[in-house]
């Protein structure tokens, strides 16, 4: 993405670090994002304090998920959690299930 042909642009060193540290995932869409952003500020707040902003806001924006570009061991991991999850919360409604048959036959039978 070229910003040459662009009056304002952002400072340079924060989108350098944001494109080494963001994942090829990522990176379009944020780096879009946080241009648009810019324009606009540089719209409200002036150019200077645009710049400010957008270097806070590309610090700010350091997440591990934006790191790493392989998710697909953890979607494995949650998906193991998840189904172990389901099978607690089910034998927990057969238990209750049971009782309840059980309640209801105690009060039928005299």
């Amino acid at each position: 993405m070229s910003y040459s042909n662009n009056p304002q642009q952002p400072p340079r060193w924060p989108l350098i670090l944001l494109r080494w540290f963001c994942s090829s995932r990522w990176i379009e869409e944020i780096e879009g994002d946080l241009m648009e952003d810019f324009v606009l500020n540089c719209r409200w707040y002036g150019k200077r304090k645009a710049r400010r902003i957008y270097t806070w806001t590309v610090i700010r924006s350091f997440r591990s998920y934006l790191f790493l570009d392989n998710l697909s061991n953890q979607h494995n991991y949650n998906k193991s959690v998840m189904f172990s999850n389901y099978l607690k919360i089910t034998l927990y409604l057969v238990l209750l299930l049971n009782l309840m048959i059980m309640n209801v036959l105690e009060q039928l039978v005299p």
